[in-house]
C-alpha cells in the first residue's frame, strides 16, 4: 500500500525532511502533483507491523510574478 496525497490522492510523493526520535520517525512529504506538504508520523506497532499516521498540514502557496 502506497501513501497518497491527502489533498489530491496521487501517489507522486517525495520526502523533504526526516526527523527521528528513539521510537518515532517524522517525515515531511511533498506532493509532486499539487505541491501539498504534510507530515507523517511512523512508529512500530506492538506486533512489529509498521503503523503510519498521516497528519496533513495546510501551507499557503505563494505565486511569484514572472
Amino acid at each position: 500500500m502506497k501513501l497518497k496525497c491527502p489533498n489530491c490522492a496521487t501517489e507522486s510523493l517525495a520526502v523533504v525532511e526526516t526527523r527521528q526520535t528513539s521510537e518515532i520517525v517524522y517525515r515531511t512529504r511533498k506532493c509532486g502533483s499539487c505541491g501539498w506538504n504534510f507530515t507523517t508520523i511512523e512508529a512500530f506497532a506492538e506486533n512489529g507491523i509498521p503503523n503510519t499516521i498521516r497528519k496533513p498540514k495546510k501551507y499557503e502557496l505563494e505565486i511569484c510574478p514572472t
